[in-house]
């Protein structure tokens, strides 16, 4: 089981792009209890003090990435557990060096238990890295490419991996009405579907 990150953020595009950013190491969570203590699994807090006016730390010592001005991460945070500071336009990728740093032993990923189409040899494991991350999270993924590079596979082994209910298969040219038809007009809670084009 992944460790937690707690997003302390009112902003849903904020919570989304730390969601996406981190699902490979965390498992991500926005953090809503004001004044709880903090669950001991936590181990990473993400504050984000641009969009969150009434910002406060939960209570612990997990350590914390601070999103805003640093001295008032120096003023909140008061020196009582490990910080770090990002700029409020964060790059992504200096977000996820500034959390590795923090936490100076990242947690290590479990190994995937994905094979087929989503492990090398079948595709580069920079690229295998990405569809397990599109494997792990909940959120809408869009594979595509030029012709013949495999994105029907992938797709496909996404869609198994992530026990999608529906695989819906067609081409550009006779996507229309009729290919999502067969679909229940109301999908159970939690029910994906997963279109191949």
């Amino acid at each position: 089981m992944l460790p937690k990150a707690l997003v302390v953020s009112d902003s849903p595009e904020v919570q989304e792009t730390l969601h996406v950013l981190l699902a490979d190491r965390f498992q991500v969570e926005t953090w809503r209890e004001t004044g709880a203590l903090l669950p001991e699994d936590v181990a990473l807090v993400i504050a984000d003090a641009v969009r969150t006016p009434a910002l406060r730390l939960p209570p612990g010592t997990a350590p914390v990435l601070w999103i805003g001005d640093p001295l008032r991460a120096e003023a909140v945070v008061q020196g009582q557990r490990n910080y770090a500071v990002v700029a409020p336009d964060f790059d992504p990728l200096q977000l996820r060096d500034a959390v590795a740093k923090l936490l100076q032993h990242p947690p290590s990923l479990p190994e995937p238990a994905l094979g087929g189409f989503l492990a090398p040899p079948f595709l580069p494991s920079e690229s295998a890295s990405v569809a397990l991350r599109a494997v792990r999270s909940p959120l809408p993924v869009v594979v595509w490419g030029e012709a013949g590079t495999g994105k029907s596979r992938v797709a496909r082994a996404i869609h198994s991996q992530r026990g999608a209910a529906y695989l819906v298969l067609s081409s550009a040219e006779s996507l229309n009405r009729g290919v999502v038809e067969p679909l229940p007009v109301r999908l159970d809670p939690g029910s994906e579907v997963t279109f191949v084009v």
